[in-house]
């Protein structure tokens, strides 16, 4: 098993995946949760076409930036690689800090700490507990059976000297098939054998370790197609380099939900470590729930885009790019329910079970999204260029926000507080304790509009000689309208009073609410391999912040508390002050290369989080009272006076600020290859290479401004916990790999 690739935050402050990937210019991204869809070995990538803000009018769907990868062109001979990457468990030391530091969770979990090393899987087939590790056990996260097949293909045809015309089309499928850690049978889609419901197992939630499968959806399936075709026209005239297009994308999706097993709360640790017998010890359950019965869900998306724009050079040291796109995302806003379909939307006597909604009258049509760019060469010979840059972009509404419309009343909810244990239903039908107080349900806002990012660059480039140059940009990116569920039907006075609608309970509607506003200098100064050595050193100053909570995807999280939205702003969840990275590398003689990378990261904010629902909504993921959004390393000193405040109401004893963790990092990489050629297109090389070199402890934490339930975040966040505060994983202390490459 290996760990799920991660989703990266590519450039301008957006949240995780709202970058587009390409592959030859074809999507591709998956449409549900918009990860990166499918892996290229290295030896068919010819280049990397990278934009971190300001893209042009041909690049749309993305609120961040953008990869565009370029395969190798194929020849009438035959050539190809082989490579093999060995990593020794006697060559990783683990860190430090992760092996001598225990909370009183760890010390009776069989695997509550773990490191962490990240790994870029060229194809995955079948992965594994990406985010176990710290708070999480072994088993929180199961691995996920990724079939995925796509065929693309582009022809061209020069029409002239001056006009260039390309058309592109794909087809492509993708397969998510979540299975537990200890067993990945995959099953036929919508069916429920036996072998496929006893992989279902219940969680164990306590306030300093979760035990139990709860992320990723546990044993959802989903199926995806992709269809698309574009065609793009360029035109030399002149002065101006004229290229206009479109295309269509076609991205449905079907989901088969199972039933889930249930999750047991408790609002004290106790010693545990999976066994049965051990399970049979614990006591003073809080909170029982579960869901029973399975669905089916169908997510149609289709992406439509029109552009044109103009790279126009009025005179021979001025270049001027205009451009403007339109975006139109069709069906993905449940357009194609129908209200008074029983099965979809139950109803009582007369009265329809879900308000508010008005399928016919849904869908953002107005994405209208100018371009502007400009590069002026001052002094005429290339070597001090400014340049600057404005935008509107649009993002994609990830299919997986409208997953709620079609789940209300479907399956059927058990809450049962302070359940007896081990057997909460006490030996009665399951369905008796279905509960029948008004229900929860999520709907969505019929206005609800794609996420809009109004993004503005400006920069300096100075060439200090042939090879070296030094680069200083400033980049601000305001990013509006993420789809967020605000809950529309709360208490009248918080935790008890009457609701609105008093036939339902919490009313979940996924609204354009999430904000993220970033800032950033970035300086660079780069040497191109130039007298046997090259090197390029990185720095950026950045400040996000915002009320968008980190859920890998950043949409439809929930708004923390309905009756005061104003606690989810502050810093973001990538929020990060400083970061440099330098890299370089030196060729020897006898063909001997030696490289390095140094990289340094300032840490990420967390939460601090009740670990009860103190607002009555049902959800525990409420702030510690007198905190806000992501204080965590941002303001200690109130932090700890506000989470010892807390637990001193719980009889608990107080903290020290010193027990909380950073996830800074400091690592140094060194790579050594050497080459042999035997005649031709054939080579060997031989790569030795050691990851942090130095022996650092770097505490392995993401996602640490969430809190949301159900998200790992590397902190401990519940301040209920002793270890409140601490990074119980870490990344590994020093690693060494050897490999071998064959190329012919």
């Amino acid at each position: 098993m290996r760990p799920r690739k991660f989703n990266v935050n590519l450039g301008a402050g957006a949240f995780a995946n709202a970058g587009s990937f390409l592959i030859d210019g074809v999507w591709n991204k998956e449409g549900v949760s918009g990860e990166p869809r499918q892996d290229f070995p290295q030896a068919a990538i010819r280049e990397f076409q990278v934009t971190t803000s300001n893209a042009g009018a041909e690049f749309g769907w993305t609120a961040g930036g953008g990869v565009n990868l370029a395969s190798r062109s194929g020849t009438n001979r035959f050539s190809g690689e082989a490579f093999e990457y060995a990593r020794r468990r006697t060559s990783t030391s683990p860190s430090t800090q992760a092996s001598q530091r225990s909370t009183a969770a760890s010390k009776a979990a069989s695997r509550s700490r773990s490191t962490a090393t990240p790994i870029s899987p060229r194809w995955t087939d079948s992965s594994a507990c990406d985010t176990c590790g710290g708070t999480a056990a072994w088993n929180t996260d199961g691995g996920i059976n990724q079939p995925r097949r796509s065929v693309a293909g582009t022809h061209t045809w020069a029409i002239s000297s001056r006009v260039l015309n390309e058309v592109r089309g794909q087809y492509s499928f993708y397969g998510y098939y979540a299975h537990p850690a200890y067993d990945a049978t995959v099953f036929e889609f919508g069916s429920y054998p036996a072998e496929r419901t006893s992989q279902f197992a219940r969680t164990f939630v306590f306030p300093s370790l979760t035990y139990g499968w709860t992320t990723g959806g546990p044993n959802l399936y989903v199926r995806q197609w992709t269809k698309e075709i574009r065609d793009d026209v360029s035109i030399a005239a002149g002065r101006h380099a004229l290229k206009f297009g479109g295309g269509i994308r076609s991205m449905p999706a079907q989901d088969d939900l199972p039933p889930s097993v249930g999750t047991w709360t408790f609002g004290a640790d106790q010693p545990f470590d999976g066994s049965a017998a051990r399970a049979a010890t614990l006591t003073r359950p809080t909170l029982f729930t579960a869901q029973i019965g399975a669905i089916r869900r169908d997510l149609p998306n289709v992406y439509e885009e029109v552009y044109v724009q103009d790279e126009w050079r009025p005179v021979s040291n001025l270049t001027i790019n205009l451009g403007v796109r339109w975006d139109y995302q069709a069906k993905v806003l449940n357009t194609g329910l129908d209200i008074n379909d029983k099965t979809m939307f139950p109803t009582t006597g007369t009265t329809r079970q879900i308000p508010f909604v008005n399928f016919t009258a849904r869908g953002d049509k107005n994405n209208v999204a100018p371009r502007v760019e400009l590069a002026w060469d001052l002094t005429g010979h290339g070597r001090s260029v400014a340049r600057a840059a404005y935008g509107i972009y649009y993002n994609a509404i990830w299919a997986s926000v409208m997953r709620g419309e079609q789940t209300n009343f479907r399956q059927t909810a058990i809450n049962i507080s302070n359940p007896s244990y081990p057997d909460p239903y006490g030996g009665l039908d399951p369905l008796s304790f279905a509960s029948t107080a008004p229900q929860n349900i999520s709907i969505v806002d019929n206005n609800l509009k794609n996420p809009r990012a109004a993004a503005a660059s400006g920069g300096f480039s100075r060439s200090l000689r042939s090879s070296m140059a030094v680069h200083a940009d400033v980049v601000y990116n305001h990013l509006t309208g993420v789809p967020l569920l605000l809950n529309i039907n709360p208490r009248s006075n918080g935790t008890t009073g009457v609701r609105p609608l008093t036939q339902f309970g919490r009313i979940d509607q996924l609204q354009n609410l999430g904000e993220n506003t970033y800032k950033a200098l970035l300086l660079k100064v780069e040497k191109r391999l130039d007298h046997n050595y090259q090197f390029l050193v990185s720095y950026t100053l950045a400040k996000g912040d915002g009320n968008i909570p980190f859920t890998g995807n950043g949409t439809g999280a929930r708004v923390t508390d309905s009756q005061n939205p104003g606690l989810d702003w502050g810093p973001t969840a990538s929020d990060r002050r400083h970061s440099l990275v330098a890299s370089g590398s030196y060729l020897l003689p006898a063909a001997v290369q030696v490289g390095a990378v140094w990289t340094v990261r300032s840490t990420m904010p967390f939460n601090a989080v009740a670990g009860a629902d103190l607002n009555g909504d049902g959800v525990v993921s409420d702030f510690v009272p007198g905190t806000t959004r992501a204080m965590g390393n941002r303001d200690n000193a109130a932090v700890m006076t506000a989470v010892n405040a807390y637990r001193a109401t719980l009889g608990l004893a107080a903290l020290n600020a010193s027990q909380i963790d950073s996830n800074g990092y400091n690592a140094l990489d060194l790579r050594v290859n050497k080459s042999f050629a035997f005649g031709g297109r054939r080579r060997l090389e031989v790569i030795a290479q050691v990851f942090n070199v130095l022996g650092r402890d770097n505490l392995a934490a993401s996602g640490g401004a969430s809190g949301q339930s159900g998200v790992p975040a590397g902190w401990v966040l519940n301040a209920r916990s002793d270890s409140f505060g601490r990074i119980n994983q870490a990344y590994n202390r020093q690693q060494a790999e050897l490999a071998v490459r064959v190329a012919w």
